[in-house]
């Protein structure tokens, strides 16, 4: 039985969440004249080595501050510790004076064995005196990767998926995966041949509470997740200290995903809605029916591009890498799907999948077939 988040509700919820977002300016802007009123913003994003020492947090001004003043950054939780500030009710209180074009504070990189695995911590200007106006770069995100190398003993990573490759006629994929000795995903190593080889690197990083934060890519960008209640409510894509996409996330009464939808950067400086993709899922957590629509052009409608649906899963084995990952670590799909079906662009396939075990009970070869074509993908372990 499915859950009952419906198509229809899904696109009502997702319509009006949205909606509130499209034409929304990305920062909150505080009082103050935009003729006189000096705008405050972050600098870029810092990465540092775990036990570094001691980084500058810069926050700058467009113009000579015309009167004193404060900014109100927020603190991420648990780092407090850290900072040679003190904080007010989690809040860092960043005094500025008439004449001054930059001001900071400082945040100690501890080498320690607390956390295993790549953290992250975001500060956000939230708020500014009369006289001053947040800019467009009101969060600063501080990426430490740890020093600590990977565990030597191979019994830590035992029962870890690995790697999967799939071979499909002339084109071929892979993923290999590296951890932390805590068991967090820490690297993905990806590499595509459809002929001609591409190939890169995304490295994860994590909050003190093991959630995921950010993922950088050697492809140029980074992807920074934000939470409330402790569910991912919004993503953004930066590439040049621009934000060249953000999506926001939407879920159902049980819990599932949802809902997602991006919007893109235009050369208006404008953010465009793109598509928006309803989730649909089994009671068993399993994802149903994954549909992709576009907005209609000249009206409020919505129109199907694609279906994707699932019509039965292999319960008593786990699915070690999901078809459909949204957010990384959000396992949509925790168990093996046999059959799954595609409607688009006037085009409806069938795919059947069979696997093959290891005696230990974890998957190691899986088979597709369909009347378009097959494929097979091979499953490494630790």
């Amino acid at each position: 039985m499915k859950t009952i988040f419906k198509i229809h509700t899904g696109l009502l919820v997702l319509a009006g969440m949205f909606a509130c977002n499209e034409d929304d300016s990305l920062v909150d802007t505080p009082q103050g004249s935009p003729e006189t009123a000096v705008t405050v913003k972050f600098s870029k994003d810092i990465t540092a080595d775990e036990g570094s020492g001691t980084v500058d947090i810069k926050v700058l001004l467009d113009k000579e501050a015309t009167r004193s003043g404060t900014i109100y950054l927020s603190v991420p939780a648990g780092i407090e510790k850290y900072l040679q500030t003190k904080t007010v009710d989690g809040k860092i209180l960043l005094l500025l004076t008439k004449g001054q074009l930059v001001s900071q504070f400082s945040m100690t990189i501890v080498d320690d064995n607390v956390h295993s695995g790549n953290l992250s911590h975001t500060f956000q200007i939230v708020e500014a005196t009369e006289g001053f106006v947040i800019g467009d770069k009101n969060q600063i995100t501080i990426s430490i990767n740890d020093n600590d190398s990977e565990p030597s003993d191979p019994a830590e990573l035992v029962g870890l998926p690995k790697s999967y490759e799939t071979f499909a006629g002339s084109w071929r994929s892979k993923k290999t995966y590296e951890y932390s000795s805590a068991g967090q995903v820490s690297k993905v190593y990806w590499e595509t041949e459809t002929p001609a080889l591409r190939s890169g690197t995304e490295t994860y990083y994590y909050n003190t509470n093991n959630q995921i934060v950010r993922v950088s890519s050697t492809l140029g960008f980074d992807t920074y997740f934000y939470y409330e209640n402790d569910r991912v409510t919004r993503s953004e894509k930066v590439e040049n200290q621009m934000i060249e996409a953000y999506s926001l996330y939407d879920y159902d009464p049980a819990g599932h995903l949802g809902g997602m939808v991006t919007y893109h950067l235009q050369e208006n400086g404008k953010y465009s809605e793109g598509l928006t993709h309803i989730y649909l899922f089994y009671d068993n957590k399993n994802l149903y029916k994954h549909q992709v629509y576009t907005k209609d052009a000249h009206s409020e409608d919505y129109i199907l591009l694609s279906t994707k649906t699932y019509d039965s899963y292999i319960m008593t084995h786990d699915n070690p890498f999901p078809m459909t990952e949204v957010i990384p670590g959000v396992k949509m799909q925790p168990n093996l799907p046999t059959i799954y079906r595609i409607e688009e662009g006037g085009v409806d396939i069938s795919y059947s999948m069979s696997y093959k075990f290891h005696p230990d009970g974890y998957v190691t070869e899986r088979t597709t077939t369909s009347s378009s074509g097959g494929e097979i993908t091979y499953y490494e372990w630790h």
